[in-house]
């Protein structure tokens, strides 16, 4: 459309004030489409990703013989994000796919 438009320039006589409000509006539509591509792209390469930790994830899930008796780091890896300890004495889970979960820790002395 840009070139069109810069072709169109050189072969017919128009108002430069008028082309030059044209070119910049297609310009800026230009530009917010390509940061628009460029976020779909990581957002695909992250879906892509995370496909591949579940399809990991569920073939280990599927080796197993019964539950999950023992820590498992590869299982870990895949499934947490990370875990926030608060002063509360709380455990904040931040799962992969979005999920948080907490564990209020109650410590006993015997």
């Amino acid at each position: 459309m840009i070139s069109t438009l810069v072709v169109e320039n050189t072969r017919v006589l128009q108002d430069q004030d008028e082309y030059q409000s044209k070119y910049q509006k297609l310009s800026s539509k230009y530009e917010t489409t390509v940061k628009n591509i460029e976020l779909l792209e990581v957002k695909k390469l992250a879906i892509s990703k995370r496909n591949k930790d579940l399809q990991d994830f569920i073939s280990v899930l599927e080796k197993q013989d019964g539950l999950v008796k023992y820590f498992d780091e590869f299982l870990w890896d895949t499934f947490v994000e990370n875990v926030t300890i608060t002063n509360d004495k709380q455990f904040r889970y931040f799962f992969k796919n979005g999920a948080v979960a907490t564990l209020k820790v109650t410590i006993v002395n015997v």
